[in-house]
Protein backbone atom coordinates (compact mmCIF):
# COMPACT_ATOMS: atom_id res chain seq x y z
CA UNK A 1 0.00 0.00 0.00
CA UNK A 2 1.26 3.46 -0.88
CA UNK A 3 2.15 5.96 1.83
CA UNK A 4 -0.23 8.92 1.97
CA UNK A 5 1.01 12.48 1.84
CA UNK A 6 -0.27 12.97 5.39
CA UNK A 7 1.93 10.09 6.54
CA UNK A 8 4.93 11.49 4.66
CA UNK A 9 4.49 14.92 6.24
CA UNK A 10 3.96 13.39 9.67
CA UNK A 11 7.13 11.34 9.33
CA UNK A 12 9.03 14.42 8.16
CA UNK A 13 7.90 16.35 11.24
CA UNK A 14 8.98 13.45 13.46
CA UNK A 15 12.44 13.46 11.86
CA UNK A 16 12.64 17.25 12.25
CA UNK A 17 11.70 16.99 15.92
CA UNK A 18 14.20 14.20 16.55
CA UNK A 19 17.01 16.31 15.08
CA UNK A 20 16.01 19.75 16.28
CA UNK A 21 14.83 18.80 19.77
CA UNK A 22 18.20 18.02 21.38
CA UNK A 23 19.78 21.18 19.94
CA UNK A 24 16.99 23.49 21.14
CA UNK A 25 16.95 21.73 24.52
CA UNK A 26 20.69 22.21 25.03
CA UNK A 27 20.67 25.87 23.99
CA UNK A 28 17.59 26.86 25.95
CA UNK A 29 18.59 24.90 29.07
CA UNK A 30 21.97 26.60 29.10
CA UNK A 31 20.32 30.03 28.86
CA UNK A 32 17.88 29.54 31.74
CA UNK A 33 19.11 30.52 35.21
CA UNK A 34 19.38 28.03 38.05
CA UNK A 35 18.46 25.02 35.96
CA UNK A 36 14.81 26.03 35.69
CA UNK A 37 12.61 24.43 33.04
CA UNK A 38 12.66 26.71 29.99
CA UNK A 39 9.37 25.29 28.67
CA UNK A 40 7.60 26.15 31.93
CA UNK A 41 9.05 29.65 31.80
CA UNK A 42 7.72 30.18 28.27
CA UNK A 43 4.32 28.79 29.29
CA UNK A 44 4.13 31.17 32.26
CA UNK A 45 5.27 34.16 30.21
CA UNK A 46 2.81 33.45 27.42
CA UNK A 47 -0.01 32.88 29.90
CA UNK A 48 0.61 36.31 31.41
CA UNK A 49 0.78 37.91 27.96
CA UNK A 50 -2.29 36.23 26.49
CA UNK A 51 -4.43 35.70 29.59
CA UNK A 52 -4.84 31.97 29.10
CA UNK A 53 -2.71 29.00 30.00
CA UNK A 54 -0.73 27.39 27.24
CA UNK A 55 1.02 24.06 27.35
CA UNK A 56 3.98 23.32 25.12
CA UNK A 57 5.67 20.08 24.29
CA UNK A 58 9.32 19.44 23.53
CA UNK A 59 8.14 16.87 20.98
CA UNK A 60 6.08 19.41 18.98
CA UNK A 61 7.90 20.48 15.80
CA UNK A 62 5.83 23.66 15.54
CA UNK A 63 6.81 24.68 19.07
CA UNK A 64 10.51 23.99 18.42
CA UNK A 65 10.39 26.05 15.22
CA UNK A 66 8.68 28.86 17.11
CA UNK A 67 11.43 28.81 19.73
CA UNK A 68 14.03 29.08 16.97
CA UNK A 69 12.31 31.91 15.14
CA UNK A 70 10.89 33.93 18.05
CA UNK A 71 12.95 33.21 21.16
CA UNK A 72 16.47 32.83 19.84
CA UNK A 73 17.53 36.48 20.07
CA UNK A 74 16.84 36.47 23.79
CA UNK A 75 18.92 33.34 24.26
CA UNK A 76 22.22 34.23 22.65
CA UNK A 77 21.86 37.66 21.06
CA UNK A 78 21.76 36.13 17.59
CA UNK A 79 18.80 35.49 15.44
CA UNK A 80 18.29 32.60 13.10
CA UNK A 81 19.24 33.81 9.64
CA UNK A 82 16.09 34.52 7.71
CA UNK A 83 14.03 34.19 10.88
CA UNK A 84 11.54 36.91 9.97
CA UNK A 85 10.93 35.38 6.57
CA UNK A 86 10.70 31.93 8.13
CA UNK A 87 8.17 33.16 10.71
CA UNK A 88 6.04 34.58 7.93
CA UNK A 89 6.22 31.40 5.91
CA UNK A 90 5.39 29.21 8.91
CA UNK A 91 2.43 31.41 9.74
CA UNK A 92 1.10 31.22 6.19
CA UNK A 93 1.53 27.46 5.99
CA UNK A 94 0.00 26.88 9.41
CA UNK A 95 -3.16 28.69 8.33
CA UNK A 96 -3.69 26.36 5.38
CA UNK A 97 -5.16 22.90 5.62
Amino acid sequence: MAISNRDRVGRGLEILTDGLGPFVEAQMSAAVPDGRDWVELLEARDASRHGSERQYSRSDARFLLRVLTEEWRGVNGDHVRGGARCRGELGVRRGRR
